[in-house]
């Protein structure tokens, strides 16, 4: 209003007639408040007329630090995600390493039974791995065949404790159970190595674990 007035007057002191100057009409303004007094006097907004204006509004704590506030909550999110996948996955392992552990002891325990068993029969068990070419046997099989009770077996090793004359015979034999996924029962020479030959009477069975270990074959050695 202030400047609109002084044009008008500069235009009045440069000698135009008032009459000249048409009717100019100013729009009120806007209802303006300090939001500072209304603060101080406990002044609530909703009583204000409408389309009133606030000024010197204080922005608060979430308007100043939105971005910082979301950030930390979102990384502290994060880690507790972390933490929680770490504590699931250490638990599955406590887990797998106790499951493992049993699994092993009753692993164990049957090997001693089966031991105590062929030890009172006479006979020596064994279990071969045949894809990873791996045999266990019976403490009373070892001595049998003249193994060293911490020494690796596999089917080689077996098989040069066999008479020459009899390994064809016992390779074919186990040769055709893996073919046919069945068993077989024969009667060979064992040679040891102090040239003592003892009769074998050999019997086996071929058995396909479903834990995907892969084809076995369960013998017994009389």
């Amino acid at each position: 209003e202030g400047a609109e007035s002084a044009r008008v007057a500069a235009r009045i002191l440069r000698g135009e007639p008032a009459s000249r100057f048409p009717p100019l009409e100013i729009p009120p303004s806007l209802p303006t408040y300090d939001w500072r007094e209304l603060t101080r006097w406990g002044i609530s907004e909703s009583r204000l007329p409408p389309g009133s204006v606030v000024m010197f509004r204080q922005p608060t704590v979430w308007d100043r630090y939105r971005w910082p506030m979301i950030g930390t909550v979102a990384l502290i999110a994060a880690q507790a995600v972390l933490i929680s996948a770490l504590l699931i996955q250490r638990r599955r392992r406590n887990l797998a390493q106790q499951a493992q552990k049993q699994a092993q002891a009753e692993v164990q325990l049957k090997q001693d039974q089966m031991g105590l068993a062929a030890e009172a029969a006479n006979a020596a068990m064994w279990v071969w791995d045949v894809s990873a070419d791996d045999l266990w046997m019976t403490e009373h099989g070892r001595s049998l065949f003249g193994f060293k009770p911490d020494a690796r077996i596999n089917f080689a090793a077996t098989m040069d404790r066999v008479h020459p004359e009899d390994r064809a015979a016992r390779e074919s034999a186990i040769k055709r159970a893996l073919e046919t996924r069945g068993g077989y029962e024969i009667e060979y020479r064992l040679l040891e190595p102090n040239g003592v030959v003892r009769w074998i009477n050999g019997r086996a069975r071929c058995v396909e674990p479903n834990d995907g270990t892969g084809l076995k074959l369960f013998g017994v050695s009389m």
